[in-house]
């Protein structure tokens, strides 16, 4: 059974081949269904044809004249980070690069809770781990084949 997002993306001409075929041999059997569709097409028609509106020049001017005050009064660091502009942004890239650690500390199997003690600029750079060469094996030792 279709859905009115089915109808919907069939007036859009969204739908796949098969299933525009499907929905077309639905919509034969089905007048409940074609009645929706019907519908639906209505609504679009109606839509299409209310007139086009725009906001006149000054509204912008206007409600940020109403807003700004509202502001000022609560203070912008009331505001949530992410209504602040740069520092909105500032603040969401802090937070993904927190997740981004969390989630490879999880995955490398430490505390993702527990702060990395290398991770401060002011700390000194993590140490390198020395690569060994294994000591090659002492065939003799193994004796003939």
């Amino acid at each position: 059974m279709s859905d009115r997002s089915d109808l919907s993306a069939y007036l859009d001409g969204e739908l796949e081949p098969a299933e525009r075929e499907a929905l077309e041999a639905e919509l034969a059997a089905d007048p409940e269904l074609a009645r929706e569709l019907e519908e639906l097409e209505g609504v679009r028609a109606a839509i299409a044809g209310l007139p086009s509106l725009s906001a006149p020049p000054e509204f912008g001017a206007q409600i940020m004249s109403k807003v700004a005050p509202l502001s000022a009064a609560r203070g912008a660091r009331s505001m949530h980070p992410e209504l602040r502009g740069y520092e909105g942004l500032r603040a969401r890239h802090e937070r993904r690069q927190r997740l981004r650690k969390r989630e490879a500390t999880k995955s490398s199997g430490g505390d993702p809770f527990v702060e990395d003690p290398f991770a401060d600029a002011a700390s000194p750079a993590k140490p390198e781990l020395e690569l060994q060469q294994p000591p090659a094996p002492d065939l003799e030792a193994l004796g003939p084949e």
